[in-house]
C-alpha cells in the first residue's frame, strides 16, 4: 500500500500553515496536547494490542501516526530559530532522514538475523528483551544513517552543487 494519506496529511499541514498563519501559531500548545494523546493511542496500539491483520491495523493506524505528527508540526515549525540540544537533535535527524529511510530496513534484517524475530522472542523472553532490541534499533538506524549521511549522502550533494 502507497500510505497516500500520511503524504497528503503533509500537504494539508503545509497548506495551513501559509492559509491561516494566526491559527498555525495560536494551535501550538492544542497540536502538542492532540499530538501526544494521538501519539499514545498508536503506542498502545502497537505495543499493547496483540498484532493482527484486521482493517484497522493495516488502515487506521498508519494514518493516526500520520495524523499525530500533523498535530506536532506547528510545534516543531517553531524549532526553526531554537536552539539547544534539543533543537539540534531534531535538525540532524531531520538532515539524516533520507539516508534513515533508506537504513533503517538493512538495520532490522540485521538485528533480526543476530537475535531473531521480536514478535516471537517478545512471547518466549518478554518485554524487557523487546525494548532492548527497538532501542538497539533505534541507536543503530541513527548511527549508520548518520554515518551514511556524513560519508556518502553529504559529499554526493556537495559534488552535484560543484558541476551543476
Amino acid at each position: 500500500m502507497y500510505r497516500f494519506d500520511g503524504l497528503m496529511l503533509g500537504v494539508l499541514g503545509a497548506f495551513a500553515k501559509e492559509a491561516w498563519p494566526a491559527v498555525w501559531q495560536r494551535g501550538r500548545s492544542l497540536g502538542i496536547a492532540l499530538g501526544t494523546v494521538l501519539g499514545a493511542v498508536v503506542f498502545w496500539t502497537y505495543f499493547a494490542l496483540p498484532r493482527n491483520d484486521s482493517f484497522f491495523a493495516r488502515t487506521f493506524f498508519f494514518t493516526i501516526t500520520s495524523l499525530s505528527v500533523l498535530c506536532f508540526l506547528p510545534a516543531l515549525d517553531a524549532w526553526r530559530k531554537a536552539s539547544g540540544f534539543g533543537a539540534e537533535a531534531v535538525r540532524s535527524v531531520s538532515l539524516w532522514s533520507y539516508s534513515l529511510y533508506l537504513c533503517h530496513l538493512p538495520v532490522h534484517h540485521v538485528l533480526v538475523s543476530a537475535f531473531g524475530d521480536p514478535e516471537v522472542l517478545g512471547t518466549a523472553l518478554g518485554s524487557g528483551r523487546i525494548l532492548a532490541l527497538t532501542a538497539a534499533f533505534v541507536v543503530l538506524s541513527l548511527v549508520v544513517s548518520a554515518l551514511n549521511y556524513r560519508y556518502f549522502e553529504r559529499p554526493a550533494m556537495n559534488l552535484r552543487e560543484r558541476f551543476h
